[in-house]
């Protein structure tokens, strides 16, 4: 976290604690069954974090969309659509995908229906509205919610919650004095603690899951992120990154922990000469990929490279600014990843 949120934080502590308090208290009063709760007809899988900004979670979803099935599930996803500017429920499935924009629902979710073209996803700020859309219309036997661990309206049967391991604070305190959206003590709630960015500091690791495991007594399994190609426009193109260590990169994005991004860029062999930062779920203009793209031709930088997330925001663009660019895929795979897939299917039981 940067010296100045952390000034800021200090500055804003009253109110801080004034909405730690509101967190605590609403967390209590769903532990004491005081508020409802929705009951979806079908299996829950939660994918959550405690911590702002990027931990994994949508790569978290493909995943356990492909795994699931893999193993005989036929999944939906139900998520919030976040930035989106059209309101209400959007549904994305095979009838309506090709028509389908960013805008409608959200970077995210489209980014998903892109990698998941036969998933049914449920775009919808109300989730128990979501949940009910799918028992009433749709034949899909397992359901995948979305940044679900803080939307505890609806019931799951397992909580799988992603934690940066670099980012990670045990003081009960919120955002901006730490980097938490929600109180370390919720991760007593968690059914499954994944854990992320491992491979930079081994020791910050080690120590994080030690902690975890003593005090939640939950699983505490580590995540690995690689990147692997850099992809053109429509898929037309793949370089394998081993092959671009002598080229030099420009890189810019747009998501909740950018420098998770340059990182893996970086520890992927590539020399990345320029990082351009721009906030999370950013809406690309194309005078801002001209203004790129002239920094990148001015400094003899020959790749230009983005997220997949935010090339997506590109997509409407006219071909000779969007094809310049380039964008990553992530692969993400979970160390043990047959006893995760088990504890799974453990909660959600066999396929019906």
């Amino acid at each position: 976290m940067s010296p100045w949120l952390k000034i800021s934080g200090f500055l804003l502590f009253p109110f801080v604690a004034f909405m730690t308090g509101i967190v605590y208290l609403r967390n209590k009063f769903f532990d004491w069954h005081w508020l409802p709760k929705c009951e979806p007809s079908v299996p829950v899988i939660s994918v959550g974090n405690v911590q702002i900004g990027g931990t994994g979670k949508t790569p978290m979803v493909e995943y356990l969309v492909r795994n699931m099935e893999n193993r005989g599930y036929h999944p939906a996803i139900l998520t919030r659509g976040y930035g989106r500017k059209e309101k209400g429920q959007v549904v994305i499935y095979n009838k309506n995908r090709a028509n389908i924009v960013p805008e409608q629902v959200g970077d995210e979710p489209f980014l998903l229906s892109k990698n998941l073209p036969q998933t049914t996803i449920i775009v919808d700020s109300n989730r128990c509205r979501g949940a009910k859309f799918l028992r009433d219309n749709l034949s899909e036997n397992l359901l995948i919610l979305d940044d679900g661990f803080q939307h505890r309206k609806i019931d799951r049967n397992i909580d799988i919650v992603m934690v940066d391991v670099l980012r990670w604070s045990n003081c009960p305190l919120l955002f901006p004095i730490t980097c938490n959206r929600d109180l370390p003590g919720s991760l007593k709630r968690a059914d499954v603690i994944l854990l992320t960015r491992t491979d930079i500091e081994p020791l910050q690791t080690d120590k994080v899951k030690e902690h975890l495991m003593r005090v939640y007594r939950k699983p505490v399994l580590q995540v690995e992120i690689a990147l692997h190609h850099l992809i053109s426009s429509g898929k037309s193109r793949r370089i394998s990154l081993g092959s671009l260590q002598s080229e030099k990169i420009f890189a810019f994005c747009g998501l909740g922990h950018p420098a998770q991004f340059f990182n893996l860029l970086e520890k992927s062999g590539l020399s990345v000469n320029r990082k351009w930062e721009f906030p999370d779920h950013h809406n690309y203009k194309v005078s801002e990929i001209r203004k790129i793209v002239a920094e990148a031709e001015s400094k003899g930088v020959k790749y230009i490279v983005t997220s997949q997330k935010d090339h997506v925001k590109l997509l409407s663009m006219e071909p000779v600014i969007r094809n310049r660019v380039w964008y990553t895929e992530i692969d993400l795979q979970v160390k043990n990843s047959e006893l995760f897939m088990n504890l799974i299917e453990k909660r959600i039981g066999t396929v019906v």
